[in-house]
């Protein structure tokens, strides 16, 4: 209970951090996986593999075996990114991971037809991250190191520039059918000017009982970025097969993401294009054994934009 009751109290302070003016939350956030977007969002409490050095690093061992995850995403308004992210158990207990990450990163700029961005493609933007975490008992915690470099668009040359940042994660199982999930997402540091993107994730992952073992799993979870307002997240998984997890075998997921409670959210192009934008989401995900050491997981999402546009996710998960 003490780590927890720690854990906690980290969120607390570092989650009020406020700062003046700052790049937009969205250009430090790293993209997330299919499997992720399928559900409605990020999920903490949910486990998708390698890419939890993203999510979550508190998430310790999921996998007793090596993963590598690769992610590639577009849509019909030129969004595109790649991310790759590898995962190791390291000792008993703990867990080693890498990520990186390489995207489009345009400007918005008003047209002369009211309520309407044209999007200029310039530099992209670039991160790394590395995570550590360990599993003790039912609670597992761990620390994920991130940097990005991204053009500075208020500035005339639009020069790189560096963000720099820690990420704490906590998972913790009351039950066998429950887990909760925690992302303190740490002010970061910035080159040449101060400035604080501090974040909070929560989420929740339920099985119910009265459901065949791994049948049914519902997600829900919400997230908050410096100035931002709260985003909440509603998913459910169906493996048709059974399963431990919602990422086994065979599975359905559907979900509807970054619904905000404040009402400032719209389905305009600006927010589709910085992902806070209200969405609805299908996916599937498939796992095919290759042998008695290996497996590959195939997964995949469309994420539906009223108005606006689709965007399209793929997911390649390799265990060895």
């Amino acid at each position: 209970m003490r780590p927890i009751l720690f854990f906690l109290l980290i969120v607390a302070v570092t989650s009020t951090a406020t700062s003046g003016s700052r790049p937009h939350p969205a250009e430090l956030r790293f993209p997330l996986d299919a499997l992720s977007r399928s559900t409605g969002g990020v999920n903490p409490a949910l486990s998708v593999g390698a890419g939890d050095v993203f999510i979550n690093p508190g998430i310790a061992k999921p996998s007793s075996r090596p993963e590598l995850q690769i992610t590639t995403t577009i849509d019909l308004l030129a969004h595109e990114y790649l991310s790759m992210a590898y995962t190791r158990p390291l000792g008993r207990r703990g867990r080693f991971g890498i990520a990186l990450v390489n995207r489009m990163a345009g400007d918005l700029e008003r047209s002369p037809a009211p309520n309407v961005f044209v999007r200029r493609v310039g530099a992209t933007q670039r991160g790394v991250a590395l995570s550590y975490g360990i599993a003790v008992a039912r609670v597992s915690m761990g620390v994920a190191l991130r940097t990005s470099r991204y053009p500075e668009a208020h500035t005339p040359s639009r020069e790189e520039m560096t963000a720099t940042a820690i990420d704490l994660g906590m998972q913790y199982r009351p039950t066998a059918n429950l887990t909760l999930g925690a992302t303190l997402h740490g002010p970061g540091w910035f080159q040449k000017r101060s400035h604080d993107d501090a974040g909070i994730a929560l989420g929740l992952n339920w099985a119910p009982r009265f459901v065949s073992d791994g049948l049914l799993r519902i997600l829900v979870s919400g997230d908050r970025h410096a100035s931002e307002p709260w985003q909440f997240n509603l998913g459910t998984v169906v493996t048709p097969l059974g399963g431990a997890s919602g990422g086994e075998s065979l599975s359905f997921r559907a979900g509807v993401g970054n619904l905000d409670v404040d009402g400032r959210t719209t389905n305009s192009v600006y927010d589709y294009l910085h992902d806070t934008a209200p969405t609805l989401t299908f996916g599937t995900g498939l796992t095919v054994p290759l042998g008695n050491e290996w497996s590959l997981a195939l997964d995949y999402c469309v994420q539906l934009v009223e108005y606006v546009s689709s965007r399209h996710v793929v997911t390649t998960r390799l265990r060895f």
